[in-house]
């Protein structure tokens, strides 16, 4: 590929526009672990970015579908999508269908997440995302006897409106 630099990455996806995202995830190629610095800032300005639009969780869902080469990048990108969700559902986007893609995605992959390393990762993006629906998966988490798991399920509990948890302990 191209060399590119990072503050190039940065100056891109901060452009937030649909032809930059289109041009930077054409030049990423996140089945190729040489360039997951340049992948990681990315993913680091898509964290950060003040009006995030469906189209970028939409492409970063697309993105965790396919390969990629790098497991901490594949993380990454799974903590992010949960920001994303947190911050399009925050401006009254939480039924816009990449959304609820990337939701249902995110928990269903938690229930059926069986390595350690994947539990916590579902963990750490569904604590981004605050999603009322997962209060029922983190408490279960919290709940169990593995020491790491339950302290990231009770961290992210903690960032949940105490009300909404009452409701779904009482159930």
């Amino acid at each position: 590929p191209l060399l590119c630099s990072p503050q190039v990455v940065d100056a891109v996806t901060s452009a937030q526009t649909p032809a930059s995202l289109e041009a930077i995830l054409e030049f990423l190629d996140f089945k190729d672990a040489s360039t997951s610095t340049l992948q990681e800032r990315f993913l680091y300005a898509c964290g950060f970015a003040s009006h995030p639009s469906e189209m970028l969780l939409k492409s970063l869902t697309d993105k965790f579908k396919g390969d990629i080469a790098n497991e901490e990048i594949r993380e990454t990108l799974v903590i992010v999508m949960g920001a994303l969700i947190r911050k399009l559902c925050d401006r009254e986007g939480c039924k816009l269908p990449a959304v609820v893609e990337a939701k249902r995605l995110l928990l269903s992959r938690l229930e059926k997440a069986k390595k350690d390393d994947n539990v916590r990762m579902y963990l750490l993006a569904l604590k981004n995302a605050l999603l009322p629906e997962a209060i029922p998966l983190l408490l279960k988490y919290a709940e169990s006897e593995e020491g790491p798991i339950s302290n990231v399920a009770a961290t992210a509990l903690q960032r949940y409106d105490p009300s909404l948890l009452t409701k779904e302990v009482r159930k």
